[in-house]
């Protein structure tokens, strides 16, 4: 997948029942990152942790 291209992008639910709460997850492929930073344009007000892993972990995860 080319740097900015939109990878999996998914809205989750953290608890079941009446919670209207809403996490937004978006995964993409980077040409360098820095592992337990946080970046994002301040500007955006962004706050993004950086994490390494591997593709086919998060295509289990979702399987569940």
């Amino acid at each position: 997948m080319p740097v900015g291209t939109s990878g999996v992008h998914r809205h989750l639910y953290p608890s079941a029942g009446a919670c209207s709460e809403q996490i937004r997850l978006f995964v993409g492929e980077v040409i360098r990152s820095q592992p337990g930073t946080v970046q994002g344009l301040e500007s955006e007000h962004e706050d993004i942790l950086v994490i390494n892993s591997s593709r086919a972990g998060y295509a289990d995860a979702g399987s569940q």
